[in-house]
């Protein structure tokens, strides 16, 4: 067995030749093609998502530049590390006929997401992490309420492990209904991208009942009645005049 080898000085197409004492070793000779060298910041990783969901894949590319900055018609070998909780994970890779690689990954757990890929050191915004969108749990979310002029809910959003959770997609509906007169009090809805929301609406003195929901279940504790406060002050004439004199 014999063995052989060289450093391609030029890029492009190359071909061997293989010769045994003195005659063709091969049928023809072996042809290929040596692509650019590639630098690790010439390399970016590109739609790489902020948040995932347990068991929904999610997608992401690899794209190789020259010092030109132009995009290499062939992807480089990259080493590829997807961890969770510290195993990793399975991924799939595809490449496509612009140079770029494709890759694909399905979250397993609830922790974020470590994302690696290295050429001869880290690819451009690697590492990069992924979190992942809690569902919010409606049972656990509580609910305060405030009367000034308008009432106000504060509604805190809890995930399943009770901690405050703001996820984009959490979408909350609320009904107020007085008992009195079955009037209905439309509420106004506030998002404030933090966990909490507001639900505000305008109201007058006497019980209403009032039933939240979070993503189409009840929230805890709902329905409930609250009442709001009368501020109205009896007084008289006669009793500021006594006061005064």
């Amino acid at each position: 067995m014999y063995a052989a080898q060289f450093a391609p000085e030029h890029e492009g197409p190359h071909k061997i030749n293989v010769n045994l004492f003195g005659k063709p070793g091969l049928p023809e000779p072996l042809a290929f093609s040596v692509c650019p060298a590639v630098d690790a910041d010439d390399c970016e990783l590109v739609g790489v998502p902020q948040h995932a969901t347990k068991g929904v894949p999610f997608k992401f590319s690899i794209v190789s530049h020259d010092k030109k900055g132009t995009k290499l018609p062939h992807s480089p070998h990259y080493h590829i590390s997807i961890k969770q909780n510290k195993k990793k994970l399975n991924h799939t890779d595809t490449k496509n006929a612009n140079g770029s690689l494709d890759v694909e990954v399905t979250p397993q757990g609830d922790s974020f997401i470590t994302i690696k890929v290295k050429t001869n050191d880290h690819v451009k915004d690697s590492p990069a992490v992924v979190r992942m969108e809690l569902k919010t749990d409606p049972s656990k979310c509580d609910i305060a309420c405030t009367a000034v002029l308008i009432t106000k809910l504060h509604i805190h959003a809890i995930d399943a492990y009770g901690k405050q959770n703001s996820n984009p997609n959490d979408k909350v509906e609320a009904t107020i209904i007085r008992k009195d007169n079955k009037e209905v009090c439309p509420p106004t809805i506030t998002n404030n991208n933090d966990g909490t929301f507001y639900v505000q609406f305008l109201s007058e003195a006497g019980e209403h009942d009032v039933d939240v929901k979070i993503n189409g279940k009840p929230a805890r504790d709902c329905p409930f009645v609250y009442t709001v406060p009368s501020y109205k002050t009896k007084f008289s004439i006669k009793d500021i005049f006594s006061k005064l004199f």
